[in-house]
């Protein structure tokens, strides 16, 4: 497949058709597209909507930092999906609070 770029640029920032509204789901998309400069390509006919965000990518780090603080208490175990264990918190993850005797159990 030979893809020419300068002429997909120049179609999306000529685009004169419907009105379109995309949606990224994903805060880290979200990113890229902002980091990378792309709604600055896109003619103003082609709008970008942010999602509602995955949980991964929505989850505050104070909350995993609070999460963390439940799973280093005695007598308690966090549960939870295995995608929210690498979540950083603002010292470790989940995942690494396991690994200091936290307990965390996946589901």
């Amino acid at each position: 497949m030979n893809v020419n770029l300068e002429e997909i640029k120049k179609y999306l920032k000529t685009y004169n058709g419907p009105e379109l509204n995309i949606m990224e789901v994903c805060g880290s998309h979200t990113g890229a597209i902002a980091k990378n400069g792309i709604p600055g390509l896109m003619s103003d006919r082609i709008h970008l909507i942010s999602g509602p965000g995955c949980p991964v990518c929505v989850t505050p780090s104070s909350y995993i930092d609070r999460l963390i603080e439940l799973c280093l208490t005695p007598g308690i175990c966090v549960v939870t999906f295995g995608d929210l264990l690498r979540v950083p918190g603002s010292a470790m993850s989940l995942q690494e609070a396991k690994g200091r005797g936290g307990r965390v159990q996946m589901v």
